[in-house]
């Protein structure tokens, strides 16, 4: 993975040495987190609510919806090269685990 973010409401949270935020609410309500994952060639991965998945090549500007197959709420990515092949894995509710190589 070439870098992570994590945005709250469109806000960059800090990340640890270890790619990890602390965020407590401070009110109950609905917060949007969005934490991509970037592999060596600039080819964003973003996921989310309903098993949403959507990558863009470059800067981000045209974002394109991928294909999860499942409903599940996504709640990270992650990028590696296993034998050599960019892969993109999400999580998600209910022990869901997405899989790809090209991109969702």
């Amino acid at each position: 993975m070439s870098s992570r973010t994590l945005t709250l409401n469109g806000a960059a949270l800090p990340l640890d040495e270890r790619g990890r935020a602390l965020f407590t609410p401070p009110a109950s309500g609905l917060y949007q987190l969005v934490a991509p994952a970037t592999d060596l060639a600039g080819h964003y991965v973003a996921v989310g609510s309903g098993g949403r998945i959507v990558h863009a090549n470059g800067c981000g500007a045209a974002w394109t919806a991928g294909v999860s197959n499942t409903t599940n709420r996504l709640n990270g990515v992650a990028f590696g090269t296993p034998s050599g092949a960019d892969t993109f894995v999400a999580v998600g509710n209910n022990r869901t685990v997405v899989v790809s190589t090209d991109y969702g």
